[in-house]
């Protein structure tokens, strides 16, 4: 089996994009990268309060893909 050489320009060429991919890696965002979205909410006073804040969440959650 004859190989053929290595040359310099193909070495520099794959060592480039080795670069490329290990400097580019952290910054790459996954679903699991977001964490959880937690939100704190009291309980309102007023009749009726809770019912439309829901909808409110109900809403943006929709909008925002959550």
């Amino acid at each position: 089996m004859i190989l053929k050489p290595y040359k310099r320009r193909t070495f520099l060429k794959a060592s480039a994009a080795a670069t490329a991919v290990i400097a580019g890696a952290p910054y790459i965002k996954t679903a699991r990268s977001a964490g959880s979205l937690r939100l704190g909410l009291w309980d309102h006073w007023v009749p009726g309060a809770n019912d439309v804040l829901t909808e409110i969440c109900d809403a943006w959650g929709k909008a925002n893909g959550v």
